[in-house]
């Protein structure tokens, strides 16, 4: 018989503005980093693609 996990699995977009970043007054609301999605699930981390929106994930991991 087989175990299945109840564990929470969380999901933070660092950067969804496509393929170029566009950073500025007009993006401050959203933001303006490419993509960079964070996946978490019974402690371990999943990193889907790594555009501009890494340096925000890699400042959150060093805290």
């Amino acid at each position: 018989m087989s175990k299945v996990s109840a564990s929470k699995t969380r999901v933070i977009f660092w950067g969804v503005r496509g393929s170029i970043p566009t950073p500025g007054p007009g993006t401050v609301r959203y933001g303006g980093n490419t993509s960079c999605v964070e996946v978490r699930a019974e402690g371990e981390i999943i990193i889907l693609d790594a555009g501009s929106g890494i340096r925000l994930l890699g400042q959150s991991l060093q805290r």
